[in-house]
């Protein structure tokens, strides 16, 4: 049966039926128990040795049997599935720190970059080591309702890193390649409320790499800057504190004629969306959580990727990758969405959105050019809004209304304002001014 991710992006079509990984070592099924209760995200599952991955996404390969060599190799790779172009490497130091550095056809993109979390009870940054492993390939095919492409097919190499800290805390360690891009993940077994207070998570870019990027503000709406990797705090606009800029996703540089895109996927209220800091100079983008504040999130936790889209702008262009890392949608029924193009008169005129025959007119310019919807931003009045979408129905166009988030916060808000204007005709409504990633 069909299950769904973004209710209004992605409907995914499962495989019938999950695989199991069922061994015939008594100490597998001591925790089958565990695994099912975090079947849903990719998690990690506490056997003898350490951790081994539990992800339900559907596989086309049988996992490889997990590793328990006492003293590991320093460094790990892991290829996308053809072997074709990318080349994830993981490496532990002498410290017990971990980097990740990405390749293209061999050539560096991504320099050695640090991984780890920190949270309220444990330091899983540093004095780590390496407890066991798990690899496995995931195919994943799935419908979306708009989008660049409708049917999705989508093949990674995924590796489960387990991890125990100088405590004895346990740190899963995702990394999953495809051709067109690199992600990880952390993972806590940890049960009942986590409070992670931070991420040691960076991206290492080359200084001398093309940089187009946006400095941070929780709008989304400052121009983006062309300048390099380096020099990004020095290019105007900024939003800096001392030595330190922040810049929001996504991030996009060049270096020897392959493009990085930085991003993050598979966000939710779980867990804080966060944006890159840079130092004055430097080549560390590093992840930082929203308001630099700790988040609490229900164990066990599966935090967002940490994600970078990689290859010729014919590949940015075209990758799916964030919508690939993203889990099936709760919305199983969205024969009722209707992807569509709408017209806009904030854009070009910020004060339209209060004048009716405004309003009227971009009606007219949706109709004219075959447009299905026409937007009507903040400004919008109670009082002639069911006149619009009468004027606007009588020439096949709907009407979409903005809405300030703080007036939809709460359900009892929700239910009064739908049912308001459901009755006016209006079919849909734009969210706006969040103002957090938190």
């Amino acid at each position: 049966m069909p299950c769904v991710r973004n209710p209004l992006e992605k409907v995914r079509c499962c495989s019938p039926g999950r695989r199991h990984r069922n061994g015939t070592h008594m100490r597998r099924k001591r925790y089958e128990r565990f695994r099912r209760a975090v079947i849903g995200v990719t998690l990690s599952a506490l056997a003898s040795g350490g951790l081994l991955a539990a992800t339900t996404a559907p596989s086309t390969a049988a996992p490889t049997p997990p590793t328990t060599a006492a003293t590991p190799a320093t460094t790990w790779t892991v290829r996308d599935p053809a072997h074709s172009a990318l080349t994830a490497r993981l490496a532990l130091d002498p410290a017990g720190e971990l980097r990740l550095a990405v390749s293209r056809d061999g050539a560096p993109v991504l320099a050695p970059g640090r991984l780890g979390l920190r949270t309220d009870r444990h330091d899983l940054t540093t004095g780590l080591r390496l407890v066991d492993r798990e690899d496995r390939t995931v195919h994943d095919a799935y419908r979306m309702t708009t989008g660049k492409e409708l049917r999705r097919s989508a093949t990674a190499r995924e590796t489960t890193f387990a991890f125990r800290g100088a405590d004895g805390a346990r740190l899963g360690v995702v990394v999953r390649v495809s051709d067109d891009g690199v992600a990880y993940r952390y993972v806590l077994d940890e049960r009942g409320p986590v409070t992670v207070t931070g991420e040691a998570s960076a991206f290492e870019v080359p200084k001398d790499a093309k940089a187009w990027v946006q400095p941070y503000a929780t709008s989304y709406e400052n121009e983006r800057t062309e300048t390099t990797a380096g020099a990004a705090n020095e290019a105007e606009p900024k939003e800096c504190a001392g030595d330190t800029c922040s810049f929001g996703y996504p991030a996009l540089f060049e270096t020897g004629g392959t493009y990085v895109l930085l991003t993050e996927a598979d966000v939710d209220g779980r867990y804080s969306g966060s944006h890159l800091d840079h130092k004055d100079g430097g080549s560390a983008y590093s992840v930082t959580l929203a308001d630099d504040a700790p988040v609490t999130s229900p164990g066990p936790l599966a935090t967002p990727w940490r994600t970078a889209i990689v290859g010729g702008l014919d590949t940015l262009v075209g990758s799916t990758l964030v919508d690939d890392l993203a889990p099936p949608s709760r919305v199983a029924d969205t024969s009722w969405i209707r992807p569509g193009t709408d017209d806009w008169s904030w854009l070009s005129d910020t004060s339209s959105p209060g004048d009716l025959d405004r309003q009227r007119d971009f009606v007219d310019y949706a109709a004219a050019h075959g447009l299905e919807y026409t937007l009507v931003d903040a400004g919008w009045k109670a009082s002639w809004v069911p006149e619009l979408v009468r004027y606007a129905r009588a020439r096949g166009v709907d009407v979409i209304l903005w809405f300030d988030w703080a007036d939809l916060r709460t359900q009892a808000q929700r239910d009064a304002w739908f049912a308001k204007i459901k009755a006016w005709g209006v079919v849909g409504v734009k969210v706006d001014y969040m103002y957090s990633d938190s």
